[in-house]
């Protein structure tokens, strides 16, 4: 067995090659990636939820897949508006009211990305009007977050199985 040595020299990044990598080496990026996945999503619905609702629905996605409570009410609003046919003007109307109902509106938001988790009128025409109506994106949006999801729920299986191995049954974490 032989012990890994670093000198004062190196960096950070060439002293965390040498070590096995941890759960938050692994995790953040993950945890990062799936974000990426739910905006980009919500993006791509909210442009024209009426035509895109319907095809993210046929491919499994569900409101509750959507883990940032922000983007959690950007797609409930998104899935309202397809539901009841709401023009533009009424989902932006309907998306701010529940963004501040929820305490995530504020008037001073940066209008410009990178976007922080508070939104305001200006963001909120940006996200409407960035994207447009694509089916293959919508496809490629909704299988991204499916695997990562599927991904997610795998590994907290693995972690749930590492545990009742190593010290009997774990509380389990929640998918």
């Amino acid at each position: 067995m032989s012990i890994v040595t670093t000198t004062s020299k190196q960096s950070t990044y060439e002293q965390r090659k040498l070590r096995r990598p941890n759960l938050f080496d692994i995790g953040v990026p993950f945890a990062a990636a799936i974000c990426e996945a739910e905006t980009e999503l919500v993006a791509s619905i909210f442009c024209d939820p009426v035509r895109s609702v319907p095809i993210v629905r046929d491919l499994g996605i569900r409101i509750s897949f959507f883990k940032e409570e922000d983007l959690r009410i950007l797609a409930a609003a998104s899935f309202v508006a397809a539901d009841r046919q709401l023009t533009k003007d009424r989902l932006l109307r309907l998306a701010s009211r529940l963004l501040k109902s929820d305490g995530w509106w504020d008037d001073n938001a940066p209008v410009a990305p990178p976007f922080s988790c508070r939104w305001s009128a200006g963001n909120l025409q940006i996200l409407a009007n960035t994207e447009f109506f694509c089916r293959p994106v919508l496809h490629r949006n909704a299988r991204n977050l499916i695997d990562l999801l599927t991904r997610k729920a795998e590994v907290r299986a693995h972690l749930n199985r590492a545990g009742e191995l190593m010290e009997g049954p774990w509380p389990r974490l929640a998918v």
